[in-house]
């Protein structure tokens, strides 16, 4: 029996990515255009927060004409951001982000050991991951009651599942020809049950929120390879 632990952390952190307006002719703004790569002239200070954990394992049991393996794998990912999305110090635009992922995976297999005649492996796996995330934009307009929109894109509990059988055969033609075979059966299915764009107003004298699109959705795939 072998065993083999990993964890493994991933942190990045700052302002996040930034962008600016490029010297054009004719541009009407000229005062918002970037002249130096390290200095942008935003009116929003932004953020980036990236974090992952993840966890693997691998166990290996010598059955004696086979070895038996099962690998698992867990993975927490969160990001967390906020831009200046049009770049300048004239406007005010903004991008938010917060994403939430947890995933795991497990994969059975089963080889044969040694150098034989006949060699082969059969197996499974499995994937289960839960995303839940809101993108934000605001933009301001020049319509009145709405002189600031805001928009979300809402995914909560969003299901992604995958599952797979296969196998692979090798027959030693000679000393030098190996032929194999191999062929995978996958399956994937999404759900979307709780999923929205909702439409705001920003400015207090204007109407109640606008409109509410319901995104609810799901469907799956399969296929032999």
């Amino acid at each position: 029996l072998s065993l083999l632990l990993t964890y493994e952390v991933y942190s990045k952190d700052g302002v996040g990515g930034v962008q600016g307006l490029l010297p054009f002719t004719g541009n009407p703004r000229p005062n918002a255009v970037v002249t130096d790569p390290r200095s942008f002239p935003l009116n929003t200070q932004g953020f980036r927060n990236n974090n992952t954990n993840s966890l693997r394992a691998q166990a290996d049991y010598d059955l004696g004409g086979a070895t038996a393996t099962y690998q698992f794998a867990w993975r927490r990912e969160k990001r967390e951001s906020f831009n200046d999305l049009d770049g300048t110090a004239i406007s005010n635009s903004t991008l938010g982000e917060d994403f939430r992922s947890s995933a795991n995976t497990h994969e059975l297999r089963l080889t044969s050991n040694g150098d034989n005649t006949f060699d082969w492996m059969v197996g499974g796996f499995y994937l289960d991951e839960t995303i839940n995330s809101v993108f934000n934009i605001q933009i301001p307009t020049a319509i009145g009651a709405f002189s600031r929109l805001d928009f979300d894109f809402v995914d909560n509990d969003q299901k992604n599942k995958s599952w797979a059988l296969f196998g692979q055969e090798s027959l030693a033609l000679s000393d030098q020809l190996d032929l194999t075979l191999g062929a995978r059966y996958t399956r994937d299915d999404k759900d979307k049950p709780d999923s929205a764009q909702i439409i705001r107003r920003l400015n207090a004298m204007g109407p109640p929120p606008l409109q509410t699109i319901i995104q609810n959705q799901s469907a799956d795939w399969d296929k032999v390879t």
